[in-house]
């Protein structure tokens, strides 16, 4: 008898340990999240850049390509006012950045926050999140038990930066799609102190004890590479920007949306000198860039790649500034030289660009501009017979006659002249400098520089308009420059 009791016993306890599991069971078929914490290993591996013409992500012969040190060109076009050409570089095979020109490590990974989600929907509700601040092939990470979850990694990034936001339970796939940060210039794009780019890479399915969680990752941005020479152009002076920069860069940038961002204040980045440009050596620029995908325009043909242009789309502008005209150069990025204009992340671009005169004036990406220096509503003013020096504007800061630009303004304040004392004299505006050029031989003798105006560039403010006194040419500078100033007085 005291073995049949011990024999009932033990088949009690199995039945209710099978009916147990089967609950478990039918918890999982309805998606609901385990709390079970399990330790699982991460993986993650970087994917190899992309390049325009290339439809796969690597192939064996690229990677020979690379290896071997070879450039090729993907497209060549010579159209109206420019030849510009798309070409792929040899790259580190994890990197956006030429071989031993890399000033960023854009391989890094560290600093990683490990999102899980309860189901693969963009309403999947996050159940757990951790921050991690170096990364080890194979380390160990917890996380809760699931079938069909999704993990993300977002890397690079800051204890602070997801701290806060998403909260468990409540916050969902799409609130991580959605978040951004600002951009103003290239330097927003850039974490860790300026050293490393922002990246992403996410994993699909179930999660149990021990197993690999393997996450390919990307680059949230783009590196646009633009080499530029001139052809039978000439100018006094050359700049570059890159504009209509999205102001937003996303922590989630892998998107299948045909637009996106959807809605963009755009950006200029900062107006860039190109000293010695010339027709024989290229003049090389980079800059890192949110992702901006805008769509093609079907029909559109390379000289109507500027009219045709979404509204939102990234160009890039060489002004060429000659006495009293600029002409100026747009050429958009994309895919290629006509319908494409998009920019992808994990994307490097680099063009080549030689510019040319266009003498059927029908390419919409070069205009000539004109400046009218005697602008008849510019009301009268006089002009100060000399240069601010430490005898005729006592007491202020300056180096070899030369001011910064807050010194100069103080150095007007207090300049005298011919019986006319401080307090009636200030800095000139743009147009009154331009002005003071044309007329430069009645006016006194000028040094071979660039002028302080008083006008701030609008896109920067840190940066103020100067006027050069041989050539008239425009183009701003840093506040902490020095240069010599001419005050003037209204009359």
């Amino acid at each position: 008898m005291e073995n049949a009791i011990k024999y009932l016993t033990l088949t009690l306890l199995l039945v209710a340990t099978a009916c147990s599991k089967e609950e478990v069971m039918r918890t999982v078929d309805v998606e609901s999240p385990l709390t079970e914490t399990v330790d699982v290993k991460l993986g993650m591996s970087l994917e190899i850049p992309r390049t325009p013409g290339a439809e796969s992500k690597a192939t064996n012969a690229r990677h020979e390509l690379y290896r071997a040190g070879i450039t090729r060109v993907i497209a060549s076009e010579l159209t109206g006012a420019l030849l510009a050409e798309l070409i792929e570089e040899p790259l580190d095979e994890r990197s956006l950045l030429p071989r031993q020109t890399r000033a960023v490590n854009d391989s890094q990974i560290a600093n990683l926050w490990v999102f899980q989600y309860n189901d693969t929907g963009a309403d999947a509700r996050l159940i757990r999140k951790d921050y991690y601040t170096s990364y080890s092939t194979g380390m160990n990470i917890k996380l809760i038990t699931g079938i069909s979850q999704r993990v993300v990694v977002v890397a690079n990034t800051s204890d602070a930066t997801f701290s806060e936001d998403l909260p468990l339970n409540s916050s969902t796939f799409q609130s991580l799609l959605d978040k951004s940060t600002t951009v103003s210039d290239e330097a927003d794009l850039l974490t860790n102190g300026g050293h490393n780019l922002p990246m992403s890479g996410m994993f699909t399915g179930n999660i149990a004890d021990g197993i690999l969680v393997n996450i390919p990752m990307q680059r949230n941005v783009s590196k646009v590479n633009f080499r530029v020479k001139t052809g039978n152009v000439t100018a006094d002076n050359w700049t570059i920007q890159l504009c209509n920069v999205p102001d937003k860069s996303y922590w989630m940038a892998q998107r299948e949306d045909a637009t996106f961002p959807i809605s963009v204040t755009p950006v200029s980045y900062t107006e860039q000198a190109v000293n010695g440009m010339n027709t024989t050596t290229f003049k090389e620029f980079s800059w890192f860039v949110p992702v901006n995908r805008r769509g093609t325009v079907d029909g559109t043909t390379s000289k109507q790649r500027a009219v045709n242009a979404p509204a939102e789309a990234t160009y890039v502008k060489v002004t060429g500034s000659k006495r009293v005209t600029n002409t100026v150069y747009t050429i958009h990025l994309g895919m290629n030289f006509t319908t494409d204009y998009n920019l992808d992340p994990n994307y490097k671009y680099t063009y080549q660009v030689t510019l040319y005169t266009d003498p059927c004036e029908t390419d919409s990406r070069v205009k000539m501009e004109s400046f009218d220096y005697t602008d008849n509503e510019t009301p009268w003013f006089g002009v100060a017979t000399e240069d601010c020096n430490s005898n005729n504007a006592p007491g202020v800061v300056l180096s070899s006659n030369r001011y910064t630009w807050n010194n100069a303004a103080l150095a007007c304040a207090v300049y005298s002249q011919d019986g006319i004392g401080a307090g009636s004299w200030r800095l000139p505006t743009q147009w009154e400098l331009m002005l003071m050029w044309i007329y430069k031989g009645e006016l006194g003798s000028f040094t071979s520089s660039y002028y302080w105006s008083i006008d701030e560039n609008s896109s920067n403010t840190n940066n103020v308009w100067c006027v050069h006194f041989i050539n008239g040419t425009t183009f701003n500078f840093s506040k902490a420059a020095i240069y010599p100033v001419r005050c003037v007085r209204d009359l």
